[in-house]
C-alpha cells in the first residue's frame, strides 16, 4: 500500500483514566492515540486479546477485533466508524479484500462473515463446521483459513461455500498454543501442523502435493514429558528454500517443490516465529528471544533476549524498523540492522497480538484490549 494513515501526536505520559502509559519515545516513533476495543468482556475473568489489526490504507480505516466478539473499524485519527458483533471470540484480523472492498473475518465457532468494508454491513455468513483460527488468506476467488484442529478449510469468496478441507490427524500428544500461517508457493499451500507435519496442498483441490513429518527427527529421551512437535512457524522462501521450525525437532530448510531436506539444525529447538527481511532473517525463540542474522555471510548480526516473557511475533516496519511485544511486559521498537532500542511502551498490560503496520502507522492491541496507534517518523 502507498498511501499513509496520517495522524496527530500526543505529550506524554498519557493518561488514559486510571492508567499510566510509560512511553519512551525516540525520533521515529510516537504514540498518537489509544482506544478500548474489550467492550462486553466480562469480570473477572478477561480473555488476553490476541488480535491484529487489518488496514485499509487508501481509505484511512482500521479494523480491530476483540476476544469479546466485535469487531470495530477507525478511522486514522480514532473515530469509530463502526462495529459489528460476530458472536464468537475474534482472534486475528479480517482480511480486507481491496477490490472487492470487502472484509472476511473467520471465528472460532467455525463462521465465515463477508463484510462491507465501509460500513459493516452483514453480506453473508456461513458455517464451515470447523474451529476456525487465524486470517483467511485470499487467493483468487477463494478464501484458504486455518482450523485449531489440525485442518486446512477453502472456502468461496463470492459464497462462502466450502471447496474443500484438508485435516490432519490429532496429535497424540500436548500441543503449544498457536498455529502455522499457510504460505502460497506458486499453486501450493504450505503450512506446519501440529502432529509435526509439514504439507504442501494443491490450492486447486485440497490434495497433498508433498509432507514430511518432523516429529520422526524427535529422539525419544525415554522420559514421559510431552515432546511438542508442533510445527507453529509460518513458512518463509529464503532464496529459493523454505525455512520453517519444528518446535522441538529444530530448524528446516526444505526444497519447497518436493520437500526434500536441504539442512536441519537440530539444535535449534523452542522457534517460535521467523521473518524475512531485505539482507536479515530473524529468528524468534524461547531461550535466545530474537536472533537476526545477515543472509549473505549468515553471521549474527545482533541478538536481543526477552525482558520478560514470551516474544510475540515480529512485524517489520519500512524495512528498518522490527516491533514486537513480550506477552508481560513492553511493546518495542527495535533498529532492523543493529537492534538497537528506538521507543517502548509500558502500560502494565503486556503484548501477545502481532502489530499492523503501513506506511506510517504502526497499531498493536494490548493483551488488556487497548488498541495502541504509533504515527512513524522520518
Amino acid at each position: 500500500m502507498s498511501a499513509c494513515l496520517g495522524m496527530g501526536t500526543g505529550d506524554f505520559p498519557v493518561l488514559r483514566g486510571e492508567r499510566e502509559i510509560e512511553h519512551r519515545a525516540s525520533n521515529r516513533l510516537t504514540l498518537a492515540w489509544t482506544r478500548v476495543v474489550n467492550r462486553g468482556a466480562s469480570a473477572p475473568y478477561r480473555p488476553v486479546e490476541i488480535a491484529s489489526a487489518a488496514l485499509d490504507v487508501e481509505h484511512q480505516r482500521i479494523y480491530i477485533g476483540s476476544a469479546a466478539g466485535f469487531l470495530y473499524a477507525y478511522n486514522a485519527i480514532g473515530k469509530r466508524l463502526f462495529e459489528y458483533e460476530a458472536g464468537a471470540p475474534i482472534d486475528a484480523a479480517p482480511a480486507f479484500d481491496e477490490g472487492l472492498g470487502r472484509l472476511f473475518l473467520a471465528t472460532g465457532d467455525g463462521s465465515l462473515h463477508a463484510l462491507d468494508a465501509a460500513s459493516g454491513a452483514l453480506l453473508w455468513k456461513v458455517d464451515l463446521e470447523y474451529p476456525l483460527i487465524g486470517t483467511p488468506l485470499i487467493v483468487g476467488d477463494a478464501l484458504y483459513i486455518p482450523t485449531s484442529d489440525n485442518a486446512i478449510v477453502a472456502a468461496s469468496k463470492a459464497t462462502g461455500e466450502a471447496l474443500f478441507s484438508y485435516r490432519r490427524p490429532p496429535a497424540e500428544d500436548f500441543t503449544i498454543k498457536g498455529r502455522a500461517g499457510i504460505l502460497l508457493y506458486e499453486d501450493y499451500l504450505i503450512t506446519g501442523f501440529d502432529d509435526g507435519a509439514i504439507v504442501a496442498i494443491d490450492r486447486r483441490d485440497g490434495s497433498a502435493v508433498w509432507e514430511y513429518d518432523t516429529s520422526a527427527d524427535i529422539e525419544d529421551d525415554g522420559s514421559k514429558r510431552p515432546t511438542f512437535a508442533d510445527v507453529d512457524t509460518t513458512p518463509i522462501i529464503v532464496g529459493d528454500e523454505l525455512w520453517v521450525a519444528s518446535f522441538n525437532a529444530g530448524l528446516y530448510r526444505l526444497n519447497p517443490s518436493n520437500g526434500s531436506v536441504i539442512a536441519r539444525d537440530a539444535e535449534a529447538k523452542g522457534i517460535t516465529d521467523i521473518q524475512l527481511s531485505g539482507d536479515f532473517l530473524l529468528i524468534t525463540s524461547k531461550d535466545r528471544g530474537i536472533v537476526a542474522y545477515d543472509i549473505v555471510t549468515r553471521d549474527e548480526a545482533w541478538d536481543r533476549p526477552s525482558e520478560r516473557g514470551a516474544i510475540s511475533p515480529l512485524t517489520i516496519a519500512e524495512g528498518e524498523i522490527v516491533l514486537y511485544g513480550e506477552t508481560p511486559g513492553s511493546f518495542l521498537a527495535v533498529d532492523l540492522k543493529t537492534g538497537k532500542e528506538l521507543a517502548r511502551i509500558e502500560g502494565g498490560e503486556g503484548f501477545s497480538a502481532q502489530a499492523a503496520t503501513s506506511a506510517d502507522f504502526v497499531g498493536v492491541l494490548s493483551n488488556a484490549g487497548h488498541f495502541y496507534a504509533f504515527k512513524l517518523l522520518d
